[in-house]
């Protein structure tokens, strides 16, 4: 088990819970935080030892074929997001942010002066270009 911080990152659409606070040996004193696809998080002895069963099992030591066998699925892999992973993310951004600014344009069609819609449009439109 390692001692040493590591860095994972979320693959699973749906998220996963990690727990990141409380004591041990008090589970209703527990915080967690939801790694979604391609979030990152920085595993601390601490946090290791929070995720880590009575049997001395962490899951979040799992490789991806123990992930597979009880998930069904890989929901975590080690190390930073890599760049296939944050060029989804910017494409899925591009997406919603083009179908939100389609839905403005549909529902707004006579906007004559700056409303917060056009000023949504303007920001909208701005994401797109950076992506």
């Amino acid at each position: 088990m390692p001692t040493e911080p590591i860095t994972i990152h979320g693959l699973d659409p749906s998220g996963l819970n990690v727990v990141v606070g409380g004591a041990p040996d008090q589970p209703f004193t527990a915080r967690a935080e939801t790694l979604n696809f391609g979030d990152e998080l920085v595993i601390t002895p601490a946090i290791r030892e929070l995720n880590t069963d009575r049997d001395g099992v962490c899951w979040l030591d799992w490789t991806p074929d123990e992930q597979g066998a009880h998930w069904r699925r890989i929901r975590f892999g080690r190390g930073p997001a890599p760049e296939s992973v944050t060029a989804e993310l910017a494409a899925r951004d591009r997406a919603a942010a083009i179908a939100e600014r389609d839905n403005l344009i549909r529902t707004n069609p006579r906007l004559a002066k700056a409303t917060n819609a056009e000023l949504r449009l303007a920001e909208l439109n701005r994401r797109i270009g950076d992506l």
